[in-house]
C-alpha cells in the first residue's frame, strides 16, 4: 500500500477518540488515565458542537430549531407514524 493509503485505512481502523496518541485503545487503560481520556474527548466534542451551533446561530437566530426539527422531530415523528401502522 502507498502511504496514502495506510494513513487513510489508519484514521478508519484507529479513531483519534477511541485510542491515545500512542495507539493504546481507550478501555484499555488504567482506570485515572481512562477517565482523564473519555472527559478530554467529551469536552472537545461539546466545543466542537456549541461552535457548530454558534456559527449556525450568527447567520440566522432561528436556524438551530429549524436544525433541530429537521433532524429531531421529523424523523421521530416518522418513526412514531411506522409502529402506529405496525400495531393496528
Amino acid at each position: 500500500m502507498s502511504e496514502n493509503e495506510q494513513s487513510v485505512f489508519h484514521a478508519l481502523l484507529h479513531p483519534d477518540d477511541m485510542y491515545t496518541a500512542d495507539g493504546t485503545y481507550w478501555a484499555d487503560l488504567k482506570l485515572g488515565q481512562r477517565v482523564k481520556f473519555v472527559t478530554s474527548v467529551d469536552a472537545k466534542e461539546a466545543r466542537e458542537e456549541a461552535s457548530f451551533f454558534w456559527n449556525m446561530f450568527k447567520k440566522d437566530p432561528l436556524e438551530p430549531i429549524r436544525h433541530y426539527f429537521r433532524t429531531c422531530v421529523i424523523p421521530g415523528a416518522g418513526l412514531g407514524l411506522e409502529g402506529s401502522v405496525v400495531i393496528y
